[in-house]
């Protein structure tokens, strides 16, 4: 039954041809990527450059100082709490040893 399926697919889609399938995928992609780039406007660069990093915002190095702190002891807080989450389950955590 599957030899006379494939058999019947063939007869059925062996005279299509491949021009009546149009462009190929890639060439489908690259005509929609260049339509794209003609529609968008270029983009603004000297923008994107007016930012700056911590370093260079002005801002005072007591601030800068407490941002890492407050940095610092969040991360240690997450760390303390997953430690305490933790189950001891060795040997050598439970005096066994």
């Amino acid at each position: 039954m599957r030899r006379s399926l494939v058999l019947a697919l063939m007869l059925s889609l062996g005279h299509a041809s491949v021009a009546v399938a149009g462009e190929t995928l890639l060439q489908s992609g690259q005509r929609i990527t260049r339509q794209v780039v003609k529609t968008r406007p270029a983009p603004a660069r000297p923008a994107l450059q007016a930012q700056g990093t911590l370093a260079q915002s002005g801002m005072r190095t007591r601030n800068k100082f407490l941002i890492g702190l407050g940095i610092a002891v969040a991360f240690a807080g997450v760390a303390l709490a997953i430690d305490g989450g933790v189950e001891d389950s060795t040997p050598s955590s439970r005096g066994e040893r």
